[in-house]
């Protein structure tokens, strides 16, 4: 079973994650850690469009009726009348390929972990093209994650809950914030039309 091909440029991201030189990210181990991984991943993701508006302490996202707070979002939007909210993920799969690989050997569990990071961004960095291909989007602010700048963990829950993510995607929250499956990325970007 192979990668889809938005996928297969994982190795230098991984090699960045693991502080190692990009020429590096070859070998047994990562040949290893990409088969795992291929006959485990269904990436996959969720996104809604909507117009956005200023609002007290935030951005308004109508189609959501979500507020997110803070200036760094409402900044990144300034020019943008619209917003995406999206989620990424690779599924369960990503997790028990990790589990697996840390199981038979605690290097190639690092390898494996570090794959489906790199996996997970490049699967958020398809979502963001492929939303902008289907809106018609003239162009696009780059993503916003929760954690960046002023803009809290805690709206996790809220975005999850404005994307369905829960049944559409399979994804949750761990009662310390954590979405699981970990390999999941979300993200808030503008779109002009």
């Amino acid at each position: 079973m192979s990668l889809p091909e938005e996928l297969r440029d994982w190795r230098p991201l991984a090699a960045a994650f693991l502080k190692m030189k990009k020429e590096r990210a070859s070998g047994e181990l990562f040949d290893r850690a990409e088969a795992l991984l291929a006959e485990r991943i269904k990436p996959s993701f969720v996104y809604l469009v909507s117009p956005v508006a200023p609002a007290e302490g935030g951005t308004f996202v109508t189609r959501a009726g979500l507020v997110v707070p803070g200036k760094d979002v409402a900044r990144l939007l300034a020019d943008y009348p619209f917003a995406a909210l999206m989620c990424a993920t690779l599924g369960e799969g990503a997790e028990s390929a990790v589990r697996f690989a840390d199981a038979q050997d605690r290097a190639l569990g690092l390898v494996t972990d570090a794959a489906a990071s790199a996996m997970a961004e490049l699967e958020a960095e398809h979502a963001q093209k492929s939303v902008a291909e289907q809106a018609g989007a003239k162009a696009v602010s780059p993503r916003f994650s929760p954690g960046y700048g002023d803009l809290g963990l805690e709206i996790q829950k809220d975005l999850l809950l404005s994307l369905n993510a829960a049944r559409r995607l399979g994804i949750s929250l761990s009662p310390g914030g954590l979405m699981l499956p970990r390999k999941t990325v979300t993200a808030i970007f503008g779109v002009r039309l």
